[in-house]
């Protein structure tokens, strides 16, 4: 339900860091006037101590001195039904219950469609006159009343419900929920709690609510329509088509339905239906994890670090055709976790147990299998921590039998490849390239080829190319070498012959190469200059054989470019390997202009175009502050983004391929930082 007026009675202890509140007509203010009295509180469940749990306080309105046993068994019912909801699955065992009692001095709740007036100790009743289905706390004495009660008797609540003692249909969101007794109370609980606990918006259409509610993304409902660029884009099949129009029978199926936030045109949901659509729906797979965060942002048990050490296990390792596999899933770590099986680099809708059951067993389930794990403090996939499995086939038909296999990434999807192709204007013009050797778990050196071409992009067509390029490489602030002329030297064609990089044109060319053979973790950069004009090719290999690869192999976890980016920067990157590997693109512009960086004539509005070879397959113009990208930099280890600024940027999962960075100034041009960052 969506008033166009509310009210917000916030938890007074600790507060939920996301609150919305769903509204739908004009609150009606009524008066009515009770002594002071009592409230009696009865702990309803208990599973540790309130400061390490999600608390929840029920409150009762329209229940005399006589019914007090009522309201305490109305209240356990209504807890029980919360603790039991799909959306605090997460947190099942770490939810404690109080309910208050206040009397009133007159059963139920004002209805002004019917003329009823009932003295009541929080003031509540049906506003009626716009939406008859609207039951609120409607004058500041009751509010203030349920606001010092709650102070009082529950300061640790994350959670606050008001059961008004009515059979009447009706209730509204914000942080204290109102809900009636009638037979969907149950239905309305949960989503109205979706708003104001794990904001999402209401995935029906109506046009009457619409003008309330300005444009805005959320969780379960965005404008976006490019694939990259979706909210629960890691839900999406390649497959599924964009928009989604067929009627999904299965709840978990997930697409981008038009019709959402109350408008019929422009605005996309996930599921075809869901509680925030229709009552008595499951929330969908989008929603509950949506609950799912708002959970972890309470931090419930006081998380120092991410998920550590995730084990894989076969808890069944054959099966014939038509039979289930079993793949568990183990964590080092404080909790609660949050679990997210994938395939083959997708979210598998529903699957969010520590287990994952594999049932029906055919064909189609071969290929790799990972879990997502989250806690407070972020997110940890196990193919990152070392762990993948895999279900193999062995036979066809129906007389196939099919095996798990767990171990070690023999061939993780990581970065392996950087290339910039721009212009050095002149003798004193110069830009430089960034990466970052490392990763959870890996130890050793990282062989590298750095190169900068010149004279040899001739041979391939490009025109104007510089005759003289300078390269120098540092580790941290260290110079740990130079090179103008490559000389041929046997180390550095055995190199760049063992990438695959094009030859340059002999020996004598005055390209710039290093091999190097054991780059230590860490951050380098390699400064690219030159004598003259011209373009230029700089470029970063990773020389680990793939053969060799393991998870203790360092992987080139971030590669960047600083640079004036003229009429527009291209920049290339390659994720190697046989998996999938989730990444975090940037164009930072604006930012750098402010301190601590003050980069003089930063571009002061950034766009980005990601292409698989021609095709565009996400852009971005201005980040928009956004939860998820939020996250993003902080596991990556980025430097904050403000939310409003026009820098861009992109989370997406990519396969095993070559892809492009287009990267241009909005209405002007300047000096940008292009990121590319392994999404742990």
């Amino acid at each position: 339900m969506e008033p166009a007026a509310f009210f917000a009675l916030a938890c007074p202890g600790r507060a939920l860091r996301l609150r919305m509140w769903c509204v739908v007509g004009v609150v009606l203010a009524m008066a009515a006037g009770l002594a002071a009295q009592t409230p009696v509180a009865r702990t309803l469940r208990q599973t540790g101590p309130n400061a390490n749990r999600l608390n929840v306080a029920i409150l009762g309105d329209g229940y005399t001195v006589a019914q007090q046993e009522q309201f305490f068994a109305d209240a356990q019912r209504k807890l029980d039904a919360l603790v039991a909801s799909e959306a605090f699955a997460a947190a099942r065992d770490l939810i404690n219950g109080v309910a208050i009692f206040t009397a009133s001095n007159e059963s139920g709740t004002d209805v002004a469609g019917e003329n009823v007036r009932r003295d009541t100790y929080y003031d509540t009743g049906f506003g009626g006159s716009v939406n008859d289905r609207l039951l609120t706390v409607a004058t500041a004495a009751g509010r203030t009343r349920a606001e010092t009660v709650l102070r009082q008797r529950a300061p640790d609540c994350d959670l606050s419900i008001l059961l008004v003692n009515t059979p009447i249909y009706g209730g509204a969101g914000g942080s204290l929920v109102v809900t009636s007794l009638h037979s969907a109370s149950d239905e309305i609980v949960l989503h109205e709690i979706g708003h104001s606990f794990a904001r999402l918006t209401d995935e029906y259409v109506d046009a009457g609510s619409a003008p309330y509610y300005p444009a805005a993304e959320f969780p379960n409902s965005t404008q976006k329509t490019s694939r990259a660029e979706i909210p629960w884009r890691d839900f999406l099949l390649e497959s599924t088509p964009l928009p989604t129009s067929p009627i999904a029978v299965d709840a978990n199926s997930t697409g981008a339905w038009e019709g959402s936030q109350y408008r019929a045109q422009g605005f996309f949901r996930p599921t075809y239906d869901s509680k925030m659509r229709t009552l008595g729906r499951p929330f969908g797979p989008v929603n509950v994890r949506a609950f799912a965060t708002a959970i972890h942002q309470l931090n419930l048990n006081n998380a120092t670090a991410l998920p550590g050490t995730i084990a894989l296990n076969a808890v069944t390792s054959t099966a014939a055709a038509g039979g289930t596999l079993s793949l568990g899933a183990s964590v080092e770590g404080t909790g609660p976790f949050t679990y997210q099986w994938l395939a083959n680099g997708k979210f598998l809708p529903g699957q969010t147990a520590s287990t994952l059951s594999l049932s029906g067993l055919s064909a189609a389930q071969v290929g790799t299998y990972a879990v997502e794990v989250t806690n407070a403090l972020g997110v940890a996939r196990s193919a990152s921590a070392g762990a993948t499995a895999r279900v193999v086939s062995q036979g066809a038909g129906a007389s196939a039998t099919y095996a798990l296999q767990i171990g070690a990434p023999q061939d993780p999807g990581r970065l392996i490849n950087l290339s910039i192709l721009t212009t050095l204007a002149s003798d004193t013009d110069e830009f430089s390239v960034g990466v970052v050797v490392g990763g959870a778990g890996t130890t050793g050196g990282k062989p590298m080829l750095v190169r900068v071409a010149g004279p040899s992009l001739a041979a391939l067509g490009v025109g104007g190319a510089h005759e003289d390029p300078r390269l120098e490489f540092f580790a941290g602030e260290t110079k740990i070498g130079e090179n103008e002329n490559w000389g041929g030297t046997a180390a550095t064609t055995a190199m760049m012959n063992s990438v695959g990089a094009f030859a340059f044109a002999g020996p004598a060319s005055r390209d710039a190469a290093f091999a190097l053979p054991a780059v230590a973790s860490g951050a380098c950069s390699a400064k690219v200059s030159g004598r003259g004009a011209g373009k230029v090719l700089a470029e970063l290999y990773d020389a680990t054989p793939a053969g060799q690869f393991t998870a203790t192999t360092p992987r080139l976890i971030n590669v960047s470019v600083l640079k004036h980016i003229g009429d527009g920067l291209t920049m290339g990157f390659v994720i190697g390997g046989s998996t999938p590997r989730t990444v975090l693109l940037r164009a930072v512009g604006p930012t750098l202009a402010a301190a601590p960086f003050g980069v003089t004539a930063a571009a002061a509005d950034t766009r980005l175009a990601l292409y698989s070879g021609a095709t565009e397959i996400g852009a971005n113009d201005n980040w928009g502050g956004t939860a998820e990208l939020t996250a993003a930099f902080a596991q990556v280890g980025a430097f904050a983004l403000p939310a409003g600024s026009r820098d861009a940027a992109l989370r997406v999962t990519l396969a095993p391929g070559a892809y492009t960075l287009q990267v241009t100034g909005v209405g002007g041009t300047g000096t940008a930082l292009v990121e590319v960052y392994e999404m742990p």
